[in-house]
């Protein structure tokens, strides 16, 4: 039985730890030693590769991609218009700063600024503080509650088991490789 409040415990012969999806890459690039294989989303770990410029040694072991519920959406006004900001300056909220700049940068807008924020971005575009928020969707309520529509789906996430190349050899008879 696992406690409320605590973040280890053991099953059978391993210890396990309970992170947030995002950290998940961090602490197995960093202690491959001590972590050897996590379970993030595909939107996180993306996330990671493109922060360290895919120079890592994770790698992906298993891929759930019928688990593919969530996806990663540029969420704006229902009147927005990309055009328009060919000569301003974009506005863009996300917990995924990379992702981001990697799909603005696709659109051909060069002017734009992102805050980092994890939570509640949506309220950021109703409130005029931000034109774009691109944060996880996943029922598309909160979109529809507070006016938005998905301008554009960037990624679909999904559930992956990664590990350190490092730790490899003893994650994959894991999984019977």
């Amino acid at each position: 039985m696992i406690e409320e409040r605590k973040f280890s415990f053991s099953l059978g012969n391993y210890n396990l730890l309970l992170v947030k999806s995002r950290d998940v890459p961090i602490i197995l690039e960093k202690y491959p030693e001590k972590a050897l294989l996590g379970i993030t989303g595909k939107d996180w770990f993306e996330e990671y590769l493109l922060k360290k410029g895919y120079k890592t040694n994770l790698e992906v072991l298993k891929e759930f991609t019928s688990s593919a519920k969530a996806k990663i959406c540029a969420l704006t006004k229902k009147d927005f218009n990309l055009e328009k900001y060919e000569d301003l300056r974009l506005r863009i909220v996300t917990p995924y700063p990379n992702l981001s700049e990697k799909w603005i940068r696709e659109k051909g807008i060069e002017s734009f600024e992102i805050e980092n924020a994890v939570g509640e971005t949506e309220g950021w575009v109703t409130a005029g503080f931000a034109d774009i928020a691109i944060d996880n969707v996943s029922s598309g309520k909160t979109s529809k509650a507070n006016n938005l529509k998905i301008f554009e789906e960037i990624l679909r996430s999904y559930a992956v088991v990664i590990s350190n190349k490092e730790s490899s050899s003893q994650t994959k008879m894991l999984f019977g490789e």
